[in-house]
Formats: C-alpha cells, structure tokens, sequence
C-alpha cells in the first residue's frame, strides 16, 4: 500500500494558493508467484484560488519515500522490501520524481476565481519472487510549486 501525504502551498503573487490532494494508492494482494506485473493508479487533484483572473502553473513532485531513490521506491514490512514504482504516463516509461515531477495549468477567470486540475498516477509492482506475506507500505510527500 502507498500512503499520500498532501502538502498546502502559501499563498503566492497576486494572493494565488493552490493546495494539492491525494487519495491512497492500494495495490492490493501481491503475489510473488506472479508473472506479470501488479499495476493500480490514482489521482492528484491541485486545486488553486487568486484574487485576480490569471493563469497558475504549477508543479508535483513526489519524494523517493522509503528507498531515499525514486528510481528505485520500495515498500517496507519490518526489514523486507517489495520493490513498486510510480509513473506519469500509462506506458510505465517515465518515473514520477522529486525532480522534474508533471506540470500543469489552472486558467481562473473573474468569474471562476477558484480552479482544479487532476493529474493521473501509474503505480506498478514488478514481478519479484522471494517476497515473503506482510503488509507493506510507503509514505510519499507530494509537493506543488507555482
């Protein structure tokens, strides 16, 4: 199971505040017997609000939890380790980091002076043998910048 914890941005130019949110990521059972890898998503959502009509870009970063290595996120029980990681695109090609991360933009216009955009993330658990029965989580803290 991966834990989110959501961080609330201060308040920016122009009185703009944008908070982030995110429900828990479960992966469910994970049997080492598998062949193929266990994969679940889940959502972020920033959501921004101004005292002015403007554009917000923002960005999510997501830390390396456990592991201390984005590239390499592992989810513990005691001293045993089951190796996950999270994506920003379907394809399980580009690791979300605390680097680079995903960005986006919130139009807010006069008459919708708060706004809210959603970003996906792709969680995979690859095959791996030897794992023994636990219950194994992660907490990541999810960071906005804008």
């Amino acid at each position: 199971m991966f834990l989110a914890a959501g961080l609330a941005a201060s308040a920016g130019a122009w009185g703009q505040t944008c908070d982030v949110s995110s429900p828990t990521l479960a992966f469910g059972v994970y049997s080492p017997l598998a062949v193929a890898p266990s994969r679940v998503s889940t959502t972020v959502t920033v959501t921004c609000r101004a005292t002015l009509a403007l554009l917000i870009s923002y960005r999510i970063l997501l830390s390396a939890g456990n592991s201390g290595n984005v590239q390499d996120r592992w989810m513990a029980s005691g001293t045993n380790r089951l190796r996950y990681n999270l994506y920003t695109d379907p394809s399980y090609s580009t690791v979300w980091d605390n680097t680079n991360g995903v960005t986006g933009t919130i139009l807010l216009t006069l008459l919708l002076l708060n706004g809210s955009d959603t970003k996906i993330i792709y969680g995979n658990i690859p095959a791996q043998q030897f794992v023994p029965a636990a219950t194994y989580t992660d907490s990541l803290l999810i960071t906005i910048s804008y």
